[in-house]
């Protein structure tokens, strides 16, 4: 007899379901496939996501919500379906992310008096690609060099200003975004130092 047990873990309130079974419960001559209809299209299926007796599927096919799984022929006698406990199966919908990366740390901070500016180091709000050394100008000068990955700390690199102002802005076109499927590109935002070469502070990062 056929009792498949068809039950999900770790997924959330609103996951997708299996609605029907084909076979059905029951008595069957005999058993190869089985074709699965979830509530709702879904991806991450894997042949492997459901087992009979223990033995995961040797094939699959299928799209959208119904799906067909292929197993060996089995020994006569009791056959359970089951679910394993971590697949990758989710529904086809995903979270819209419309918040704009933005800067969190700034070093050395805005307003400081330096005795010299040749660098500033940079925290973002979350992971960003696309920053390049031309899209932070020091006094309309791009920068030379930029290191860093993901949300940062990056280092951007400038020729050392004059004294004076020293004048961090954006260029308008500059590629900075976050990695959402659809990016949303980087608050840019403006500060200034005072270089004075009177001035001890450098702006010097110790570390181990």
């Amino acid at each position: 007899m056929l009792h498949p047990e068809l039950v999900y873990e770790g997924l959330d309130a609103e996951a997708p379901v299996v609605i029907a079974v084909d076979p059905a419960p029951g008595l069957v001559e005999d058993f190869r496939e089985v074709t699965v209809q979830f509530s709702e299209p879904v991806q991450g299926v894997e042949a492997r996501d459901l087992t009979l007796n223990g033995v995961p599927a040797q094939s699959l096919s299928g799209r959208g919500d119904t799906w067909r799984f292929g197993f060996a022929p089995p020994e006569p006698g009791s056959l359970t379906l089951r679910w394993e406990q971590q697949t990758g199966i989710t529904d086809l919908y995903q979270l819209l992310d419309e918040n704009a990366p933005h800067i969190i740390d700034i070093f050395p901070r805005p307003g400081q008096a330096l005795s010299a500016c040749s660098s500033v180091r940079l925290l973002f709000s979350e992971p960003i690609q696309g920053l390049d050394p031309g899209d932070l100008l020091l006094n309309g000068q791009t920068a030379t060099s930029v290191v860093g990955t993901g949300a940062g700390p990056y280092q951007l690199f400038f020729a050392p200003s004059e004294e004076g102002e020293a004048q961090l802005t954006w260029s308008p076109q500059h590629g900075v975004e976050d990695l959402a499927a659809e990016p949303n590109a980087l608050q840019p935002e403006s500060w200034s130092y005072t270089v004075d070469a009177r001035v001890r502070y450098q702006g010097v990062v110790i570390s181990e």
